[in-house]
């Protein structure tokens, strides 16, 4: 039918019913009493069918008749709240007791104090059970305290508070000294009188030979060996080599054999050169074939089949730093090389470690060329920060799968001048280091930095990071573990969680997870041991499982699993 219509002046009901407003009116339920003789849905509002334990009160209130059956024993002067805790998963259940100003916890027998600093008046109460996992809590507030607490656990605090971090800090770096250039060498003799010096020959049409180069022991500019090249009877740039037979695994990082070496270990190596613009290049081989001959360069078809070697070249701006050539035409010189060199380092490399025997002679990543450091008398260093040397920059020599980097029989150490005139080479010691994933040395790398939360592992709950660090306690590590130390939150329940940034241009967009602590506080270091989560589904068929890196490089494994 036709709705009425109405004047703008009447009382706003909705349109369908009368134009009379609603009325909403007030019942005192249990007002009239206990009536167990009509219906239910025919009683008064004011009737109730039934009265538990309460009484009514004519024109009062309901009112919790005394009980008669004793629960527990509290330790306060008045008990003003208390609360029933099911847990249906454990078939068992809690009591809390607000008594005076403290939260008190039982069954039945004394309660124990819980939590302390309530007002004093009575407590609200709410269950709930955690989305997560289930776990049943109650969450108890009144006007000065707001908590939450499980059946079991300790009281904690209701919301999360921010992560704080005390520090970071690198972890010790695993070390493979190779040869330290000293008589005390622990691997052996590494000192002058212990290399084999070679001559070579120069590049006239008809070879000439060069002479040996002069081997000495040195204190300056560091205690090591002096090679010092010899022209002998060439007339063009020559070639000259040393040579030392040593035994090494390289495979790891310790004479122990524990720690596992990889391609992204850096050798640390130091050579100085009194006059790199008169230097083609410097050779650095590791022999891997049996019967190691001090006097042939690998390749040379002298005995040393198989090896894996880095060559080094004057830097690109060599001349325009000894005044020899301007800076534009070192410009050049610098465009042309970079161009080829990132030629070969923007080639897809090959990383499948069982064909590296085969296609290490072969890829152009590995062929890279890197330079030393500008200026006479400079002293070269690799593998640190803005110079890395990883074990997979190296060249392969040979395709005999049986050895390997684990086979290292000698060391070569090649040189070619490019005028005939001499060059004194000093060696400080040798070493391949790392262990870790954190890695800073790449130019155009990001400092480490780290920002933790506080979690609870029962709720799934995390709260707000750490503040970013600062520039001041940012960290480069070379292959260096990154030991995090939170602060405690003060919540026995809540554990850390720590995010990482750094390294390459992927870690540096975001923080990444890369572990959770065990109990609040706790430090957390790499090698930690942390919980794995339970599947919780059941596999129709195959079930594979993959660990890996996490996209921060912290040096600890992740698992993932593929269900069928």
């Amino acid at each position: 039918m036709a709705i009425p219509s109405r004047t703008t002046a009447e009382t706003l009901v909705w349109q369908g019913h009368a134009t009379q407003p609603y009325d909403a009116p007030m019942y005192r339920i249990g007002r009239r009493g206990l009536n167990v003789q009509d219906a239910t849905d025919d009683l008064d509002p004011g009737e109730l069918s039934r009265m538990v334990n309460v009484v009514s009160k004519y024109g009062g209130t309901l009112d919790v008749r005394p009980g008669q059956t004793a629960l527990g024993t509290v330790g306060g002067a008045r008990t003003h709240s208390m609360f029933r805790l099911n847990d249906p998963a454990a078939a068992a259940f809690a009591r809390f007791a607000g008594n005076d100003a403290r939260l008190e916890r039982g069954t039945t027998g004394a309660f124990a104090n819980v939590d302390t600093g309530y007002s004093g008046d009575p407590l609200t109460f709410c269950g709930v059970n955690m989305p997560l996992t289930g776990a049943p809590y109650v969450v108890i507030g009144d006007r000065t305290r707001n908590r939450k607490i499980s059946r079991t656990g300790a009281v904690e605090a209701y919301g999360i508070p921010p992560g704080v971090l005390t520090s970071t800090t690198l972890t010790a770096r695993p070390t493979r000294s190779l040869v330290t250039f000293l008589a005390g060498d622990s691997d052996g003799n590494s000192a002058a009188a212990s290399w084999t010096a070679n001559a070579g020959f120069d590049r006239a049409a008809t070879p000439n030979a060069s002479a040996a180069p002069t081997l000495t022991d040195i204190v300056v500019p560091f205690n090591g060996v002096s090679a010092v090249t010899n022209a002998g009877a060439a007339t063009t740039g020559y070639s000259s080599s040393m040579g030392i037979a040593r035994t090494l695994n390289l495979d790891f990082l310790n004479v122990g054999l524990t720690i596992p070496a990889t391609d992204d270990d850096h050798f640390n190596l130091i050579f100085y050169t009194s006059d790199p613009q008169r230097l083609e290049e410097i050779k650095i081989y590791f022999v891997l074939n049996a019967g190691f001959v001090a006097t042939s360069v690998p390749g040379d078809g002298g005995g040393n089949t198989d090896a894996w070697f880095k060559s080094f070249r004057p830097n690109d701006l060599q001349g325009y730093m000894e005044q020899t050539e301007s800076g534009l035409d070192a410009g050049d010189v610098l465009r042309l090389r970079t161009l080829l060199e990132q030629f070969k380092t923007q080639q897809p490399g090959d990383t499948r470690q069982t064909q590296i025997n085969v296609t290490g002679s072969l890829d152009l990543n590995r062929q890279n060329i890197p330079q030393i450091a500008a200026g006479r008398q400079i002293i070269h260093q690799t593998g640190i920060i803005g110079v890395p040397l990883r074990r997979g920059d190296f060249q392969r020599i040979g395709t005999n799968t049986a050895v390997s980097w684990a086979t290292v029989t000698g060391i070569i150490i090649a040189f070619q001048t490019s005028d005939i005139n001499q060059i004194d080479f000093r060696f400080n010691q040798w070493a391949l280091w790392g262990g870790a994933g954190p890695d800073a040395t790449d130019v155009g790398a990001s400092a480490y930095d780290v920002r933790v939360t506080n979690y609870n592992p029962i709720t799934g709950s995390e709260g707000n990071p750490s503040a970013v660090q600062t520039e001041a306690n940012k960290l480069n590590p070379i292959r260096q573990g990154i030991t995090v130390t939170p602060t405690a939150s003060g919540t026995a329940a809540l554990r850390q969680r720590v995010y990482v940034r750094g390294g390459s241009a992927i870690g540096t967009q975001d923080w990444y997870f890369s572990g959770v602590n065990t109990s609040d506080g706790m430090q957390l270091g790499p090698g930690d041991a942390y919980f794995i989560p339970r599947v919780s589904f059941t596999p129709s068929g195959q079930l594979n499982v993959y660990v890996t890196s996490d996209a921060a490089c912290s040096g600890q494994a992740r698992l993932y699993w593929e269900s069928f």
